[in-house]
């Protein structure tokens, strides 16, 4: 089951690296892309926290 998932984000992260997008589009996009607002409080908790595929794999025994 994790290898289907696996794939499935694959194919759905290639199907999205290509923007095709018109000049004023395209510079409004690299304008949000360079210029990302400062992380929160929110972001940085999020960042900190241990993911929980990690999380149940300390609390499972070895």
């Amino acid at each position: 089951m994790i290898e289907s998932t696996r794939r499935e984000v694959i194919d759905t992260l290639f199907d999205h690296r290509l923007f095709v997008l018109d000049p004023e589009r395209y510079d409004a996009f690299m304008q949000a892309l360079n210029n990302a607002p400062a992380p929160g409080p929110k972001l940085r908790s999020l960042l900190h926290r241990i993911p929980a595929w990690e999380r149940d794999a300390q609390a499972r025994p070895v």
